[in-house]
């Protein structure tokens, strides 16, 4: 990602905050420390809970247009973050408590585990914190309702039981 992919998402962020009449400002970060996110953008202001209502739904929502002005393609979104408070750190944490206790739960009651709903990124972000746990994660469903499921190991998401299975089956 270059300097003028950083300019255009500045530029319309400004006219975006500006126009909007939220009482905020946006600190953006190209090519931050630590490798990806490529673009990290940090909201603060006053209005900064009203990004974060609905699951994040106004935070999300910038961040994928800010993808889309990019014209980067599903496996690049990776490389543009948008937070505010910290709020996707707090998150990230919390997505691998999730996974710890989803693996001793899946691991005591041998019955699968469904995560509730998430955005893609969250999705992948459970499926690595999963990996190396031997059992099988497998993406569900279709929009706003896919969701993660953790089987067994030895069992799929149709119930067949296959022997000697192990990783992640990561379908998204």
């Amino acid at each position: 990602m270059n300097e003028e992919a950083a300019a255009k998402i500045d530029g319309f962020l400004y006219l975006i905050l500006r126009d909007s009449g939220l009482s905020l400002t946006h600190h953006l970060e190209h090519n931050p420390p630590g490798g990806l996110p490529e673009l990290s953008v940090e909201f603060r202001g006053l209005d900064s809970p009203r990004l974060l209502e609905h699951n994040a739904e106004l935070l999300l929502s910038l961040e994928h247009l800010a993808t889309q002005i990019l014209r980067l393609a599903p496996e690049q979104h990776d490389l543009v973050s948008f937070d505010v408070d910290g709020f996707k750190a707090g998150r990230y944490d919390a997505i691998e408590k999730s996974a710890q206790d989803a693996i001793h739960l899946v691991r005591l009651s041998g019955e699968p585990f469904a995560f509730p709903p998430m955005s893609s990124r969250e999705r992948r972000l459970l499926h690595l914190a999963l990996n190396g746990s031997g059992l099988r994660s497998m993406s569900i469903g279709e929009g706003g309702g896919r969701h993660l499921v953790l089987y067994p190991r030895a069992v799929t998401s149709d119930g067949r039981v296959l022997m000697g299975v192990g990783g992640t089956g990561r379908s998204e």
